[in-house]
């Protein structure tokens, strides 16, 4: 690629930066490298090209219900935060009304078996029978239950290990959220201390 660097570049010197997104779409690292170490090489080509501080793992399908591909991600994630000391790793995947579903919850116990812990897990709350903030703000009080549950954290922990990423306007299923609905679930970020605030 020759594009992106220079933008990054230009953000940089504007006193901005960063985070690259793992993103939905085509097929993902984890399901064609066989371990997590070489999902790991793969995804440090990208960390070292670009000089990255923070790394976002979109999981989703179809890669978000192969196990193994999970586990490969997961996996290289922390080989990442090993390597890169102060690297930023969040790990986003689908929101449900509550909180996520079977393949998240699988996710989040892999993890735990792993003994990873990312800066945060950030759900996206849309494309699922959503509508407005209320719905939103549900699924991460809901979210953070399953974080405490999980990881044997109290609320506080799990908020602060806890993420939005939502979708502004009218999204993929036809759900709507203005930018009243962005205001009141940034307040309830702010006030929870969420650890990631962010939308596509």
């Amino acid at each position: 690629d020759t594009q992106v660097g220079p933008i990054i570049n230009a953000i940089r010197a504007a006193g901005g930066d960063v985070v690259v997104s793992l993103a939905a779409g085509g097929t993902k690292l984890g399901q064609t490298c066989g371990t997590p170490q070489a999902t790991a090489a793969a995804e440090q080509a990208i960390i070292t090209k670009y000089s990255l501080k923070a790394l976002d793992f979109d999981l989703e399908e179809p890669e978000y219900e192969n196990a193994t591909a999970i586990n490969n991600e997961l996996g290289a994630a922390q080989i990442l935060q090993a390597n890169n000391p102060g690297l930023y790793e969040s790990i986003t995947i689908p929101g449900t009304t509550s909180g996520t579903g079977y393949f998240g919850q699988q996710l989040l116990n892999n993890a735990k078996a792993l003994g990873y812990t990312p800066n945060n897990y950030a759900i996206m709350p849309f494309d699922g029978g959503f509508s407005g903030a209320s719905s939103q703000i549900s699924a991460l009080q809901s979210f953070n239950t399953l974080l405490m549950n999980t990881f044997g954290w109290n609320s506080a922990t799990a908020y602060a290990h806890e993420g939005i990423s939502s979708m502004n306007g009218r999204t993929d299923s036809a759900e709507y959220f203005y930018q009243a609905d962005f205001q009141t679930v940034l307040s309830f970020a702010e006030s929870n201390k969420l650890a990631r605030f962010t939308f596509w």
